[in-house]
């Protein structure tokens, strides 16, 4: 939370839930941080249809868990905006 609150983004109300099979009904998209997800993710899809919703939020690469190396913090919080400015130029046509 430090580090998103240094670059001005307030994350103190977030909360994390886990992922079902009814958001593959309810999101176009669906990002995943790293390949154990990604599998589990796949997993659960029901459909081909299903399946193609899902991807890597880094594209070909997983997001590094800073919780293992404090001096990750802001570097992957760079990582991660970076790639939301990349989506919002995929998205937004």
């Amino acid at each position: 939370m430090a580090i998103a609150k240094k670059y001005g983004v307030d994350i103190s109300a977030q909360k994390a839930r886990q992922f079902n099979r009814s958001d593959f009904e309810y999101y176009d998209k669906i990002l995943v941080m790293d390949r154990t997800n990604l599998r589990d993710v796949l997993a659960m899809a029901s459909s081909p249809a299903a399946r193609a919703k899902v991807s890597l939020f880094l594209k070909d690469d997983v997001v590094p868990d800073p919780y293992f190396d404090n001096n990750l913090f802001d570097p992957v919080y760079q990582m991660i905006a970076a790639r939301c400015e990349e989506l919002l130029k995929e998205l937004v046509v």
